[in-house]
């Protein structure tokens, strides 16, 4: 899957290149293991309609996750 990136230099990028330019365990001392964590809501503050997360969530989302 594709994402557009609009920051710092617009640009089509692949979802993986995304999460490998994050570098998650950057800060996590190397002989630990660390929890990475990504919320979201609505803006009336929900998480989950109808007990899923399908509608307020689209492909690209759940790509990342």
């Amino acid at each position: 899957m594709r994402l557009r990136r609009i920051h710092p230099d617009p640009a089509e990028v692949a979802v993986e290149e995304v999460v490998a330019g994050l570098e998650l365990g950057r800060a996590a001392p190397p002989e630990r293991p660390y929890v990475v964590l990504n919320m979201i809501a609505t803006v009336d503050g929900r998480a989950a309609v109808r007990g899923g997360t399908r509608a307020i969530s689209s492909p690209a989302d759940r790509a990342m996750l």
